[in-house]
């Protein structure tokens, strides 16, 4: 259960995080490399360890993320809560007040904005990809309990 809270933790920490609580409109891309303002799909995680891991990411222009993701289930899990990007450094902070991973991540765009990689600041080995791509209906239409980090240590 500790490696997927670890997990869990991770891919919330590198896709939205900050202030616990407060919405924050702090989206400011690195000018002209892209907006992390839309929605995205994993294309790539350095962790081998979660091979067949599905993730998307949505992010406001209001500070608030969500999150859906398929780790060692055949369902969907959806998280939700705030994040702050300031300069190219991504923290966030899950709705039930938990820190997303307990770090930062390094923002980077590539392909016009069309590609988000997210590296962590305290383990520059662990790094995601995201490709600009709209969360499929199918899995926003899904009944998803918001989950806090605390609720996967029960299960």
């Amino acid at each position: 259960m500790k490696s997927i809270k670890t997990i869990l933790l991770s891919l919330a920490a590198m896709l939205a995080i900050t202030g616990c609580g407060e919405t924050t409109k702090n989206n400011n891309p690195t000018p002209s490399d892209g907006s992390i303002v839309g929605e995205w799909h994993m294309v790539s995680w350095s962790n081998a360890s979660l091979d067949g891991a599905d993730v998307y990411l949505s992010f406001d222009d209001k500070g608030t993320f969500d999150l859906y993701q398929r780790l060692y289930k055949p369902t969907y899990t959806h998280y939700d809560g705030t994040y702050k990007l300031s300069g190219s450094t991504l923290s966030g902070t899950y709705s039930d007040g938990t820190a997303w991973g307990g770090t930062t991540y390094t923002v980077k765009f590539a392909d016009n904005g069309k590609r988000l990689t997210l590296t962590r600041a305290n383990n520059t080995d662990d790094v995601t990809v995201y490709a600009k791509e709209s969360i499929p209906s199918y899995i926003l239409s899904g009944e998803f309990a918001t989950k806090s980090t605390a609720d996967e240590q029960d299960e």
